[in-house]
Parts: structure tokens; C-alpha cells; sequence
């Protein structure tokens, strides 16, 4: 019981910090615990890919009330804006920087780097490679 609510606390202090690949990988694993410890072992994987999960969620959620930013600036100026507004709530949950952010012309592309925490030029992915993507164009 010590070792599972030693454990939990562990990853529930996790879940506060900003994202970090190694910050997960670093919980304990299954194998490092008591092997009289059955339910946490079977529970730790499961705690990994919430976190990882919730943080997607994040930046999704980021990406979008960003880009809702830009077309509302796109609305009230005519332009795109040349960067994103300084506003902390609008960072890279995966990496703690400002979303990346690339207008164009005719429409902008505006991304998180995504679990794998590489810049992938704004290509989308499935599980933990590419980023995180939202392209508009006005066309």
C-alpha cells in the first residue's frame, strides 16, 4: 500500500510541472516495483499515458483558442498578425515556449510541437510523432 500511494503522489506531483518526456519516463516503472505491489503495477502504465494524453489535450485546446485569436485579430484588423500575443496561457504545454506560429498570405499554420517535442514544420502526426496542427487558409 506504501509503495502505491508513494507512487501516485509521485505522479500526481508530476502532473502539475510543465510536460517532460523524461519527467514520465522517470516514474516508477512497473518492473522497479514490489512484486507484492500487483494493482500499482498494473496501474503505473496507465498513469504514463494519462499524462501524456491530458497534455495533449492542452495543447489542442491551445492551438485552437489561438487560432481563434487570429482570425478574430484577422476580422478587426484585415492582416494576420505578425506573431501570436505574449499571453502565457497560449504556450507549448510540450515544451513551455510560445505556440509556433507561421502566417501567410492567405491563411497562417499555427502548431504545437506535439509529444515527441521535435519541430516537425506543422506536420501532423498520430500517437507521439508530429505536431499538433491547425491550418486555415481564407481561400
Amino acid at each position: 500500500q506504501a509503495a502505491h500511494i508513494t507512487n501516485t503522489h509521485g505522479m500526481a506531483r508530476e502532473m502539475l510541472e510543465p510536460y517532460s518526456a523524461a519527467g514520465v519516463a522517470n516514474w516508477h516503472q512497473p518492473e522497479d516495483l514490489p512484486w507484492y505491489c500487483v494493482i500499482t503495477r498494473m496501474a503505473t502504465p496507465s498513469f504514463e499515458a494519462c499524462r501524456t494524453k491530458q497534455v495533449g489535450l492542452v495543447a489542442r485546446i491551445r492551438v485552437t483558442r489561438a487560432g481563434l485569436v487570429v482570425l478574430q485579430h484577422f476580422e478587426a484588423q484585415g492582416t494576420w498578425p505578425d506573431a501570436l500575443p505574449k499571453d502565457s496561457d497560449l504556450g507549448d504545454p510540450f515544451t513551455g515556449e510560445p505556440l509556433i506560429f507561421q502566417p501567410g498570405s492567405d491563411g497562417f499554420v499555427l502548431y504545437s510541437v506535439g509529444v515527441n517535442g521535435v519541430v516537425d514544420n506543422g506536420a501532423p502526426g498520430k500517437e507521439n510523432a508530429g505536431d499538433m496542427v491547425w491550418r486555415y487558409s481564407a481561400e
